[in-house]
């Protein structure tokens, strides 16, 4: 399902979601993350780059799909970066879309519930 970048990360702030938002750019070797925490972005990464330095050097880069892991942490020293409001507002201007690999249900899995193994539910994830 294709949708607006804002869009999904406005969903992830409404129903206050901790965990990581992976973006593969198209032609890029790299992924742009967004880490959540109780649905406020706290960290953002795409290659060496690290929060406020990814959207400064943001090229308008296209993503081809992007999934949602629940429940991911980063520790990283007190950094800034604009509120989750204005990220939204960031990716709404240029219009950014991406394919969602799967509903952002929260903790929902793209195979679906069931009993997998911790280590199979991460080999799922990264496919």
């Amino acid at each position: 399902m294709r949708a607006l970048l804002a869009d999904v990360i406005a969903q992830v702030n409404q129903k206050k979601l901790t965990g990581q938002l992976s973006l593969t750019v198209k032609g890029g070797a790299s992924l742009f993350k967004i880490y959540f925490k109780d649905g406020e972005v706290y960290h953002i990464t795409c290659g060496n780059q690290a929060s406020a330095q990814c959207l400064e050097s943001f090229d308008g880069s296209e993503f081809s799909e992007c999934f949602f892991i629940s429940n991911i942490k980063v520790e990283i020293p007190l950094v800034t970066i604009p509120p989750t409001g204005h990220l939204i507002q960031f990716f709404q201007d240029r219009g950014i879309t991406v394919e969602l690999k799967q509903p952002l249900a929260g903790s929902a899995h793209p195979a679906g519930p069931g009993d997998m193994s911790g280590f199979a539910r991460i080999q799922e994830e990264l496919k």
